[in-house]
Parts: structure tokens; C-alpha cells; sequence
């Protein structure tokens, strides 16, 4: 507080905020480039954490007219089976597992419970309670349960009120992989390249192609356009890009792709500040900077 700074994590508010612009952004893009006032769009975010679908699920929420949010994960799929099952659990035994999509590795979303507090209070409190009181309760008790028998469980309703907002699907590293070559190796179109976040959404989008035209049919009304949101540059993921496009046959040439401010970045010199490991030495690491 006394020097204004704070981390832009995913559980910071004003992150999601921000975040929440994008949904809107790409429907009015999408309407520009239709000249269709009834297309609507499928969102289909790669999630871990669950933030960036969250704020898709609060722009929904003020109004913006989405057909359906879809959850993409990687192997570290506990959004998946929860919306499978109604089973919020920990894969303890297995832990969290390295894929090539490495922002999206973890053990359980820690945004997750926002969305989960608005489920409590809509399909789980008592008539007559004060709902938001009780749904705060709920998930405090489901939290518990979390920590203590690695799971809980949600009532069949609020299975129900998740899959009518959510949609989800999972993606493996070797389908990972493909998704990555496929694009960039395409013959009918130009080559894209995806980083390996995107891939894993890109995957799941195609999976979900059936539903989609589902949905689409018994909604009766404008066509449904499925956007995927890009979570990142493929440079930042060098490793796994070049694993896929270079196994798959084509050599491709990294330099290439890079934007601007990464060309050279390797080469130039590096200036390190080495502290204990604490984190009062690194508070007092980032006072003495701000004050030099």
C-alpha cells in the first residue's frame, strides 16, 4: 500500500477486469465482420487457473450475449472432471503434471471458487436465508473439504446451473503437439502458429464442433461463430513450438517469428540483484529500488 505496487496475478481483480474487455471486443468484431446482428459467439478459453473464463463468465453475466463459455485444458483437468462429474478432486497421487503448455499446470484453480460462490448461492442455499451469507458459508465448507479429503462434491442442480453456462474438454500433450503442426503445416490456408496454450484450446474448439452445431440448430436463430482466445505468443514457448513443427517434418526458421523486442534479446547484457531467500529480503530488495 505505501508504494501503490501490487502482482497483476490470476487472482488479482483487476486482471479479470481488464480481462472482462476482450469478450466484448471480439462479439462486436464479430458482428462487424458478419453484418449479423444474431451471431453469437462460442468462447473456448484454455484455462488453469480460471481466470481469463471467468471474466468471460462475468461479461456474460452484464449482458454480453455469449452462446456458451468452453473450458480447455491440458492434462491438469480438474475443470474438466468436475463438469464431467459434479466431483470438484485433487489428483493428489498423480500431482500436477508437466505439459507443454506449462501456465496452465495446476492442482486446482485458484479462481474457481468465485465462480463456485455464485453456484452455492443459486442452487444450494435454504429459501428465505440470507443467500449470500449461506453460499459464503457453503464454500468455506467446501474449501474444507477440499484440504482435508482432497474433494467435494456439488448437488445435481448446480451440476446442471455449471453445464448450462460451461462446456469443457481436454487436450493431451501429443494432441498438443499435432494441434501445433497442423496449423503451421496446413495446405489450404496460410500457416498459423500457435503456442502451446492456444493449441490446447484450438483442439478442444474442434472437439466441441458437434455441440456447437447442436446448439446451433436448437437455438433456431442467428449462426453460432466459435472464437478461441490466444493466451500467448508462440516465442514465448520456443521449446515445445519447435518440438512440434520440427518433428512433424517441417524446419522452421524462429528467428523468423520473432517480434521486434525479442531479436538479439539473448545477447544483451544482464544485470542480476541477488537477495536471501526470503520474502522480506526481496520487500526490502524492491523499497531500495524504488527509492534509488
Amino acid at each position: 500500500q505505501e508504494h501503490s505496487l501490487g502482482a497483476i496475478n490470476s487472482i488479482n481483480w483487476a486482471r479479470i477486469l481488464a480481462q472482462i474487455t476482450y469478450y466484448f471486443h471480439a462479439y462486436f468484431e464479430l458482428l462487424r465482420q458478419t453484418k449479423n446482428p444474431e451471431a453469437r459467439p462460442v468462447f473456448v478459453v484454455p484455462s488453469g487457473n480460471f481466470g481469463d473464463i471467468l471474466a468471460g463468465f462475468y461479461a456474460q453475466s452484464l449482458g454480453l450475449p455469449v452462446a456458451r463459455l468452453a473450458i480447455a485444458t491440458n492434462g491438469n483437468d480438474i475443470l474438466d472432471r468436475f463438469l464431467l462429474s459434479g466431483a470438484y478432486e485433487k489428483n493428489a497421487e498423480q500431482g500436477v503434471l508437466a505439459t507443454p503448455s506449462p501456465a496452465m499446470d495446476i492442482l486446482v484453480s485458484s479462481n474457481f471458487e468465485r465462480f463456485l460462490w455464485y453456484l452455492a448461492r443459486d442452487n444450494e442455499t435454504t429459501p428465505g436465508s440470507n443467500a449470500d451469507e449461506q453460499a459464503s458459508q457453503i464454500i468455506r465448507t467446501w474449501m474444507d473439504q477440499l484440504k482435508t479429503d482432497g474433494l467435494f462434491r456439488v448437488s445435481a442442480e448446480a451440476l446442471t446451473a455449471a453445464r448450462n453456462t460451461f462446456w469443457s474438454g481436454r487436450c493431451s500433450d501429443e494432441d498438443t503437439y499435432k494441434t501445433i503442426a497442423k496449423y503451421y503445416t496446413r495446405k489450404d490456408q496460410p500457416p498459423y502458429l500457435l503456442d502451446p496454450h492456444t493449441a490446447v484450446g484450438v483442439y478442444v474448439a474442434e472437439a466441441l464442433r458437434p455441440k456447437i452445431q447442436e446448439l446451433e440448430k436448437q437455438r433456431a436463430a442467428g449462426p453460432l461463430h466459435t472464437v478461441c482466445l490466444s493466451t500467448a505468443h508462440p516465442a514465448k514457448f520456443s521449446e515445445a513450438v519447435l518440438k512440434a513443427v520440427n518433428e512433424d517434418g517441417t524446419q522452421l526458421d524462429f528467428a523468423s517469428i520473432l517480434p521486434p523486442p525479442f531479436i538479439g534479446l539473448l545477447e544483451k547484457p544482464r544485470r542480476c540483484l541477488q537477495c536471501d531467500n526470503s520474502a522480506d529480503a526481496v520487500a526490502q530488495l524492491i523499497v531500495e529500488n524504488l527509492s534509488a
